[in-house]
C-alpha cells in the first residue's frame, strides 16, 4: 500500500540518520568531513542491516528509556515505551509505602525496569534475575553504566528449587513472556526476526503460565500488604487479573500510552 511503503521510507530515513548520529557521530561536529575507507564499509553494512528490517537499537547498541540509555543487544527485548508505566507505577506504589526496601524484578532482560526505578530511589535493596546468562551480562553492563546496584541472578522462576533461594520482598515486578504463539501472526517481522523468543512468547495452551508461577512465587515471598506489578498482555490480562482474585489477591489493571488494558498490581492482604 503506498501509505504504508511511505511510512517505512520515512522510518529508514530516521533510522539512518540516527545511525549516522549515534555510530558516525554527526552530532558531535563530524557534519562535513570526510569518511575514511572503513567506515564507508561500515556504513555499507550497516545500510544493508538496516533495509533488512533490523531493529536500529540493535544496530547502534542502545535503546532510550525512562530518560537514561541503556546497552541493548539481541540477547534482550528492546525497551517498549509502554513499560516506562510500569515504571511509574512502581514508583508511585513505593512512595505511598516509604517502608518498603525489598525489590525483585522478574526476567529482567536488559536491567531497564529496575536500574529506572533504582536511580530514583538509591534506598532500595534490589535483586534481579533472568533466566538467560547474556541478558544477565547485558543488565551488569547496564548496572555498571548506571552506577547503580543490583544483585543479579540466573535463576528460572518456573524452577520451585531455584526460586527457593530467593528472599522476600515488598515489591516483586515483572514483565513476563506473556505472547501466545497463536499471535505471531499479529507481530511485527522485525520484532520475530531479531528480538529473543525466549523473552516474548509462551504456549498457546498455557499463555498464563508465568502470572500463576509468580502469583505462587508471591503467595510465598511476598510480605503481608506487598506488590506484585506486572506488564501483561492486553488480550489476557483480564484473565490474569482474575486468577490473581481467586488466590485471595486484589487486583487493579490500568492502561498504557495506547490506552490498552496492560500493567496489573496484585496486593497481597
Amino acid at each position: 500500500e503506498p501509505g504504508h511503503s511511505l511510512s517505512v521510507g520515512i522510518t529508514q530515513i530516521l533510522h539512518g540518520r540516527i545511525v549516522m548520529e549515534e555510530v558516525y557521530e554527526w552530532k558531535k561536529g563530524r557534519r562535513g568531513r570526510g569518511m575514511s575507507e572503513g567506515e564507508v564499509a561500515g556504513l555499507g553494512q550497516l545500510t544493508e542491516r538496516l533495509l533488512a528490517g533490523e531493529p536500529v537499537q540493535y544496530l547502534v547498541g542502545q535503546a532510550d528509556f525512562y530518560g537514561l540509555r541503556f546497552y541493548v543487544t539481541p540477547d534482550v527485548l528492546i525497551p517498549r515505551p509502554e513499560t516506562e508505566e510500569l515504571v511509574e507505577w512502581a514508583l508511585e506504589w513505593l512512595g505511598a509505602h516509604p517502608e518498603a526496601r525489598d525489590l525483585l524484578d522478574i526476567g529482567t532482560g536488559s536491567g531497564c525496569i529496575p536500574i529506572a526505578v533504582a536511580k530514583k530511589r538509591a534506598d532500595l535493596r534490589i535483586t534481579a534475575v533472568d533466566v538467560s546468562p547474556g541478558a544477565l551480562a547485558i543488565a551488569a553492563e547496564n548496572a555498571r553504566r548506571q552506577a547503580v546496584t543490583l544483585d543479579l541472578r540466573q535463576i528460572d522462576i518456573l524452577d520451585d528449587a531455584a526460586r527457593g533461594s530467593l528472599a522476600r520482598y515488598d515489591l516483586i515486578l515483572s514483565n513476563p513472556p506473556y505472547i501466545p504463539n497463536r499471535e505471531r501472526k499479529l507481530m511485527a517481522p522485525t520484532v520475530l526476526a531479531h528480538e529473543p523468543e525466549l523473552a516474548l512468547f509462551v504456549d498457546d495452551a498455557d499463555p498464563l503460565l508465568f502470572y500463576r508461577e509468580i502469583l505462587d512465587f508471591a503467595d510465598e515471598r511476598l510480605r503481608d500488604g506487598g506488590a506484585v506489578l506486572f506488564e501483561g498482555n492486553e488480550f489476557t490480562i483480564e484473565e490474569a487479573r482474575e486468577l490473581a482474585q481467586a488466590r485471595g489477591f486484589s487486583a487493579e489493571l490500568r492502561r498504557d500510552l495506547q490506552r490498552k488494558p496492560r500493567m496489573l498490581l496484585v496486593t497481597k492482604p
